[in-house]
């Protein structure tokens, strides 16, 4: 009966040695893997996806949105205003835009997937 008691006791802490072994190599693989691929490790034009960040492309629309708002809705007013003029029901006298903006805040573009 010792032996048998003994002999399962052995089995079980090896095992637990095995599974805290195993643990702690998954561990240190993931750690190492987190250094190596992380995003300060490589420069930012080196990509390994089809799929880019844009956010170079939302600091610099950030930058100039201002500008394309007040371009844009000036040139959307004046196109739009002509057509509104052609289709406008003959009960209303006229219709125009008294002011029209795209809005204050820029829009966000997550990323691109390149095909």
């Amino acid at each position: 009966m010792a032996f048998v008691s003994s002999f399962v006791v052995g089995f079980v802490v090896g095992m637990g040695f095995v599974m805290a072994f195993v643990h702690s190599e998954n561990r240190r693989a993931q750690a190492r893997q987190r250094q190596i691929f992380s995003q300060h490790f490589f420069p930012p034009w080196i990509v390994f996806s089809d799929y880019q960040k844009v956010t170079w492309l939302n600091r610099k629309l950030k930058n100039i949105w201002p500008f394309v708002d007040k371009a844009s809705s000036e040139l959307i007013k004046t196109v739009v205003e002509p057509i509104l003029e052609q289709y406008r029901p003959s009960i209303v006298s006229s219709l125009k835009l008294k002011k029209f903006t795209m809005g204050t805040i820029a829009p966000q573009l997550v990323g691109l997937y390149l095909a």
